[in-house]
């Protein structure tokens, strides 16, 4: 199986920046929140960085939202795009997420 690293780096950083965007957060907000530097943040959104797990990982804790949402969908009902406060086809569960009743 071959992936598109270029699309995917693409659509992480407009994922990223889409809850940016929607926590009402600036890129320097961000940045402090974080531990990563406004211009790495910045090269993410667009796609032109090479991000690494550590960096996700610390994305996703300062913006509120699980790794996993982030792989989840792709348009703007599913995964880390959902507005805040919901989910597409998911329950919270205490340990995570639910993708439906037939589990």
């Amino acid at each position: 199986m071959s992936y598109d690293k270029e699309y995917w780096a693409q659509e992480i950083g407009r994922r990223f920046r889409t809850v940016r965007d929607r926590e009402g957060l600036s890129l320097e907000q961000l940045s402090l929140l974080s531990g990563a530097t406004i211009a790495n943040l910045s090269k993410i959104e667009r796609g032109k960085a090479n991000i690494t797990l550590a960096t996700m990982v610390s994305l996703c804790e300062a913006l509120g939202i699980k790794l996993p949402e982030l792989f989840i969908g792709g348009d703007e009902q599913s995964g880390a795009l959902a507005q805040k406060g919901e989910t597409a086809d998911r329950e919270p569960q205490e340990d995570g997420y639910s993708l439906g009743e037939d589990e």
